[in-house]
């Protein structure tokens, strides 16, 4: 497949100017999300600092108003994902109405393969993390076999607790990558899900097939600056907790959110578009991508 053409920088500024160039559909889309997104945050404290130097058993009020709020705005971004994902394949005119958004059963595929793409990257994390902590202590115990075989024993030292600390930080470091890789690459499903096509893991594996650093990288690089101006209000918001400014702090703070969610859809939809625009000047086509019948 010839996909030299997709050029990282460029998807992150066609990303980015997909949202500045349709501020319209965007308001439409986003007005009613945004009122949600805040309004759950203030309802299950996502802004409120975590509890710090308590006991487990004190902890588990926060840890469950936590996991209500993601799973509740995880069913808002499906919503909102869908919509947008629609609005970049297939025109404005694919989200009809005032209220551009719709909760119903693609919605409700969507989300469960997102949800089921969150679950493969935990497991493939913490595969790969004892993959590569069993190769690094494999890796220390073979040099240690050499070096007695040898009659060097002794004169590197191995075992040390900094090794073992390098080792943790590898580990982390390397199955992070990997986990992002892998899962990134399949989430080319989500966008034909949206559009009612029919993609497997496998297919979505297959058209990224030798763009998976770049649709990584890209995902990355628009998906940063969001999360930056996300973590930045929220901390503002922290600090004004008592002052009229939290706010619309926490208000920007869900704004940032809204953001992070659609241009998120946008860089996937569009490296959808592109890398099936190749597949289909290529020989050899890519599988499960016809239209649902």
């Amino acid at each position: 497949m010839q996909n030299a053409k997709i050029r990282i920088w460029r998807m992150v500024g066609e990303s980015y100017g997909f949202l500045l160039t349709h501020p319209g559909t965007l308001l439409r889309v986003g007005w009613l999300p945004l009122l949600l997104l805040f309004g759950l945050n203030l309802l299950f404290g996502g802004f409120d600092p975590w509890p710090r130097g308590q006991g487990l058993a004190a902890l588990l009020p926060s840890l469950g108003l936590m996991t209500a709020n993601v799973l509740a705005q995880s069913l808002v971004a499906a919503a909102v994902l869908v919509a947008w994902h629609r609005v970049v394949l297939l025109g404005e005119a694919a989200v009809p109405g005032l209220l551009g958004l719709h909760i119903g059963l693609r919605e409700a595929k969507y989300l469960g393969s997102w949800l089921l793409l969150s679950l493969l990257f935990i497991l493939v994390m913490v595969l790969s993390c004892l993959l590569i902590v069993a190769l690094g202590f494999g890796m220390m115990l073979g040099a240690e076999t050499a070096l007695i075989t040898a009659g060097s024993a002794g004169s590197i030292p191995l075992g040390e607790k900094a090794q073992f600390i390098v080792l943790q930080v590898l580990s982390l470091v390397g199955a992070l990558l990997i986990a992002t890789y892998a899962t990134t690459r399949l989430s080319l499903i989500l966008p034909a899900l949206a559009t009612d096509r029919r993609r497997s893991l496998g297919g979505a594996w297959e058209l990224s097939a030798g763009s998976g650093w770049r649709l990584v990288t890209a995902s990355l690089l628009v998906m940063l600056p969001m999360q930056a101006g996300y973590l930045g209000a929220v901390q503002a918001a922290n600090s004004f907790g008592e002052s009229p400014l939290y706010w619309p702090l926490a208000l920007l703070a869900s704004g940032f959110t809204l953001l992070l969610i659609v241009v998120t859809g946008t860089v996937l939809s569009l490296f959808s578009k592109a890398l099936e625009q190749e597949s289909a000047a290529d020989p050899k086509p890519v599988k499960d991508v016809a239209l649902a019948g």
